[in-house]
């Protein structure tokens, strides 16, 4: 019931007293960081968090990650972290699908380490040669090599 007050010494009016629907955006909101169920009953509850602003993840999210550089190599650098959030482990990795076969893949520090029931921390560096790409950023599950999630991304190489 919505009422309005047009003065403090004057009458209440009624508006309306039909039921408040609920906001699209918070509806979906509630679902966000969810994957639904596959083929296999994969229920997995878990979010991606980069680790900081030299990490390539923001742009590949967005879509488009642009590099410029006057070495041989373009350098992709890749940190964060998946967090279950159902406590269980859901054994989930990362990788990079449509890389040319030149392509160095440095493993920094030794990441990532084994996936726990918290989740697993990764952090790597991909030297490129110079060029354009489609990619695809990939979680999958490292147990079935099942697909989880896709991040389809352009990397593009500028002059410069």
């Amino acid at each position: 019931f919505i009422a309005y007050y047009p003065h403090p010494k004057s009458c209440i009016y009624k508006l309306n007293s039909r039921q408040i629907m609920p906001v699209p955006y918070a509806l979906y909101a509630k679902k966000a960081g969810e994957v639904e169920k596959q083929e296999d009953n994969y229920s997995g509850n878990f979010i991606i968090v980069p680790d900081d602003s030299s990490s390539d993840l923001f742009h590949i999210f967005a879509g488009k990650v642009f590099k410029t550089t006057s070495q041989t190599n373009v350098t992709l650098n890749i940190e964060g972290a998946i967090f279950y959030l159902d406590g269980k482990n859901q054994h989930l990795n990362i990788r990079i699908d449509g890389l040319p076969e030149n392509t160095e893949i440095v493993n920094r520090d030794g990441y990532p380490k084994e996936s726990l029931s918290a989740g697993r921390y990764f952090e790597y560096e991909f030297h490129i040669q110079k060029s354009d790409y489609d990619l695809n950023f990939i979680i999958y599950n490292e147990k079935t090599n099942q697909v989880v999630r896709e991040y389809p991304f352009k990397l593009t190489y500028q002059k410069d």
